[in-house]
């Protein structure tokens, strides 16, 4: 059962909290062309604000990609980003 089985299953009876679910203009799903030219820009040191633009894509769409593929190790953070 995956995790967000589980959750829904344990809290059924209440309801749940979705983080980030009623942002403007965010979207979650990305194609790999998409993610392809993501990376190319983020090795490039395009700056996020840049990156959306030439993608059509909300700063904080780029801004979740960016997390989303940091934790996960496929790109590094840059240089003085202190997030993490």
């Amino acid at each position: 059962m995956r995790s967000t089985e589980k959750f829904y299953t344990y809290y059924k009876p209440e309801p749940v909290y979705l983080a980030l679910e009623d942002l403007p203009d965010v979207e979650f799903m990305w194609n790999e062309t998409e993610i392809k030219h993501f990376e190319k820009l983020w090795n490039m040191d395009v700056p996020l604000v840049d990156i959306a633009n030439q993608m059509d894509k909300s700063d904080t769409s780029i801004f979740l990609l960016v997390m989303d593929r940091c934790l996960k190790g496929l790109i590094k953070p840059r240089n003085g980003w202190k997030i993490w």
